[in-house]
């Protein structure tokens, strides 16, 4: 994933951002990163928005997610955010 898509997918939780980034183990360089967001525009748009972050950084961030639940397609590389109805659907199919 992209810094960007990693900050877009998690954003209605800015705490639990700001906690992973600013962990010892990915502060450098990703707390600065996050901190400087506010203050750039279209125009001058940080070209670190487009760098790929580690899947273990991806990974911790949608682990201490509490607000949805993510599904991964391995085939695909695909994260996809699952629904309400998939959860009802999960348990009207406990065969899956």
């Amino acid at each position: 994933m992209k810094f960007w898509e990693v900050v877009s997918a998690f954003r209605d939780d800015p705490n639990l951002l700001l906690d992973v980034f600013s962990s010892e183990k990915w502060r450098v360089p990703y707390f600065e990163m996050y901190s400087s967001l506010k203050s750039w525009t279209e125009k001058s748009r940080p070209s670190f928005l487009d760098n790929e972050v580690p899947l273990e950084l991806a990974r911790e961030i949608a682990a201490r997610y509490t607000n949805n639940t993510f599904l991964f397609y391995p085939a695909k590389y695909l994260i996809r955010m699952a629904s309400k109805h998939f959860d009802v659907f999960l348990k009207k199919n406990t065969s899956i």
